[in-house]
């Protein structure tokens, strides 16, 4: 802005009422400004909205006069002409004053000393006779403050101050009577919470009960690309350029940044904030237009959640904002604006540089997900001015003491999943809010993975799944996708495959309620086997009759080796041995040599054993074995066939016969012949074949008499041939005749 003199110079181009003219002199003349109370109505729907006033009352000249050397500044709203501002916390108020003063190019400046409640904005206005305080006070307590109306912008040259208490009651504890509510999303939905609330000062979003990052993220630059059109005087193109619909702006002036001119750059330059291509002085300055409208496209696909939405701006003088059609804010704008609006007051060029942030939250629902559009109409008060500026930039974040009660999640993505609460807090209590729950369908993070195994194994396949558990599963066979051959009761994390003789694809559905997940199909192939091979062949013992063999076989190969037994030579498979399907077989009792072999297979082939030969020993070496040590056995002289160690006249192979003990001096027993008269009889015992070398032996005895003991003939006695022994006594009547010989035949069978 121009200094007091710009500005008067600007008040005479339209003009100064004729009964103010006479003020000018006497203002000239008096040091003291002259103030009267008076009556005005301001809007109280809001600091984001443009203030709205109507003078019911104007002290003329008389009145002037009549109340010379009064000094006011006088509160209007909303106690008119109290000291005291009475408000409540957590409730908008719109707290303004007035003064009456001469002409309008002597108020310049408002300033405030004090501290205001936090939450309230000083509107800061201009040459204005009038200013307020609005806002949402949220600090409890007592706070005077000063109010200073100035002569000339840099707050100097006469002066008026008032003296305020502004009061801040504590409000009735928080309360939520509409909680935010979840519910199920695709990944990149535009995802908007929303609380109903009283009472409130400060609002904190939790996720999964943490405090969500106080990060904000710029939506759009100020040197953001956009399009700018100053329309003529004249000429009205209709509101479809603001309202975020389609619209063809192709013919529009593309610039990145801000927008404006400067005819005098002192004492403020605005040319350094003016971009390339947006130097509008042709277009704007003492062409009768006071106009020009921005089209400022932004794309919300971020994924930083925004409950707090700020607007800053350079202005130089006013303007009005709309996000998709929306009117979000303004700064001196006129109650009606038109198409071709001039500001409805001026700003201070000082001022006008720095970037002045509108908190816009309340707004937020006008944003969408995918392309957004910041309308502007940026107004120069005077078509006749030396400058004109304006730019912008868009923030979004979460501060926790944002006064919203929503929290907009532009692009939700799976890490966003979770239950969110909104916890409300005045100096009375806090409250939180039931959880809204955001559920996505599942996201597998770990897939089954391909799985080689041997044929006939089991492969195990797990699962790894991401975003708003809880989940199901289900597991198909076959390719991902295909819920044709479902597998009955694998609705785990993990899946057991049954043992396998050929390659299978299995692929899971993780679901939940807001969709599911197909995993990848994992191959589980059949690895090609190596055949077996035996690495020690079966051993080809040899036994005592009547006892068991052990034949064990090792073999190396891929698992799994199958074995089966049988007895005949190596090839031979017609006697399978039952249940003989190890790598050990124990044959039966065995008293005759026998042979056996094994086969062993794999998915890779199969091949055959060596032939075992069980053999049996001879059963006088098994006697001989059971009775004589190791160092005796070494002895032939000892433990020979014809050795008689206890020497009683019977050789070891007679000894084995007889039964009788080697290394005890005994006869044998020898049958009793009792004579009766003419007759006799013949008496033994019929030792029966038992203990070691007798295992399938059978001991039996034959009487045979002979008249001649030299020449004989022997023959047996009828009726005791092949007497099997039992260990029974047998008595045989022997012939009657002149001289009979006896003898008792023993052998061993088989």
């Amino acid at each position: 802005m121009l200094s007091s003199l710009r500005h008067l110079t600007r008040r005479h181009r339209r003009g100064v009422p004729a009964h103010l003219s006479s003020l000018l002199l006497l203002l000239q003349r008096s040091p003291l400004l002259k103030l009267l109370p008076e009556a005005r109505v301001i809007s109280t729907s809001g600091f984001t909205e443009a203030v709205r006033w109507t003078v019911t009352a104007i002290a003329g000249l008389g009145a002037f006069d009549a109340v010379s050397g009064v000094t006011t500044v006088s509160q209007t709203s909303p106690a008119n002409g109290s000291s005291t501002v009475n408000v409540t916390g957590g409730a908008f108020m719109n707290f303004s004053w007035t003064v009456l003063e001469g002409p309008a190019a002597t108020l310049s400046t408002w300033t405030i000393a004090g501290a205001l409640p936090a939450g309230l904005i000083h509107a800061d206005l201009e040459q204005s006779r009038t200013n307020f305080i609005s806002g949402v006070p949220v600090q409890v307590g007592s706070f005077p403050i000063a109010i200073t109306v100035w002569e000339f912008a840099d707050a100097t040259g006469r002066s008026v101050t008032g003296d305020f208490t502004i009061n801040v009651a504590a409000p009735p504890a928080p309360a939520i009577s509409a909680h935010p509510l979840g519910g199920n999303f695709t990944e990149g939905a535009f995802v908007m919470l929303t609380a109903t609330q009283t009472s409130g000062f400060t609002f904190r979003w939790e996720k999964d009960g943490a405090p969500l990052t106080t990060d904000s993220t710029l939506l759009l630059t100020r040197n953001a690309p956009r399009r700018y059109f100053v329309p003529t005087t004249t000429v009205n193109i209709g509101p479809g350029w603001r309202t975020g619909a389609p619209f063809n702006d192709t013919t529009w002036t593309p610039v990145s940044g801000g927008i404006g001119y400067e005819l005098n750059p002192n004492p403020v330059n605005y040319l350094p904030h003016i971009a390339a291509g947006g130097n509008v002085q042709t277009l704007m300055s003492n062409t009768g237009r006071t106009s020009a409208y921005l089209r400022i496209p932004f794309t919300m696909t971020g994924s930083t959640p925004v409950s707090n939405l700020k607007l800053r701006v350079q202005c130089d003088d006013g303007f009005v904002a709309w996000l998709n059609g929306t009117e979000v804010a303004s700064q001196n704008r006129l109650a009606n604006v038109l198409f071709n609006s001039p500001a409805g007051n001026l700003a201070n060029d000082g001022q006008a540089i720095t970037f002045r942030e509108f908190n816009i939250s309340r707004s937020s629902t006008a944003l969408r997900a995918g392309e957004n559009l910041l309308a502007i109409q940026a107004m120069n008060e005077d078509a006749g001015s030396s400058d004109f500026l304006f730019n912008c930039e868009l923030e979004g974040g979460t501060d926790d003491a944002t006064h919203t009660r929503r929290l907009i999640i532009p692009a939700i993505t799976s890490n966003q999943a979770g239950s969110y609460t909104l916890t409300i807090t005045n100096p009375t209590s806090t409250v939180t809010s039931n959880p809204a729950v955001l559920v996505l369908p599942p996201q597998i993070e770990g897939h089954p993975l391909p799985v080689e195994i041997q044929n006939g194994a089991t492969a195990t396949l797990t699962v790894e799944a991401l975003t708003s558990p809880p989940w199901t599963y289900q597991w198909y066979r076959g390719e991902s996708g295909d819920i044709a051959n479902p597998i009955i009761g694998a609705t785990g994390f993990s899946f057991t495959t049954p043992p396998l003789t050929q390659s299978e694809r299995y692929w899971v559905r993780v679901s939940n309620p807001a969709g599911h997940a197909d995993s990848n199909a994992a191959l589980v192939s059949i690895a090609s086997a190596m055949p077996p091979g035996i690495t020690t062949q079966p051993p080809s013992p040899e036994i005592d009759a009547g006892t068991t063999a052990e034949l064990t076989v090792l073999a190396g190969g891929d698992a799994p080796l199958s074995y089966q037994w049988f007895a005949g030579s190596a090839g031979d498979e017609t006697t399978p041995l039952q249940d003989a399907t190890g790598t050990t077989y124990t044959t039966p009792a065995l008293f005759a040599p026998a042979r056996f072999w094994v086969r062993i297979s794999n998915p890779g082939g199969f091949l055959h054993s060596a032939t075992a030969t069980v053999t049996i020993r001879a059963p006088f070496l098994t006697w001989k074995n059971a009775r004589f040590t190791a160092a005796e056995l070494a002895d032939d002289n000892i433990s020979g066939p014809a050795a008689d160690p206890d020497e009683d006249d019977t050789a070891n192979e007679h000894e084995y016969i007889f039964g009788t003990d080697p290394k005890t001096g005994e006869l044998p027993l020898l049958p009793v012949i009792t004579a009766s008269g003419p007759s006799a009889t013949l008496t033994f015992t019929a030792r029966q074949a038992t203990g070691p070398g007798y295992a399938g032996r059978t001991r039996l005895y034959t009487i045979e008499t002979a008249p001649d003991l030299a020449t004989g003939p022997w023959e047996p006695l009828p009726g005791f041939t092949g007497i099997l022994a039992s260990n029974q006594e047998v008595t045989a009547p022997l012939p009657a005749t002149a001289r009979t010989f006896c003898r008792l035949r023993v052998s061993l069978t088989p």
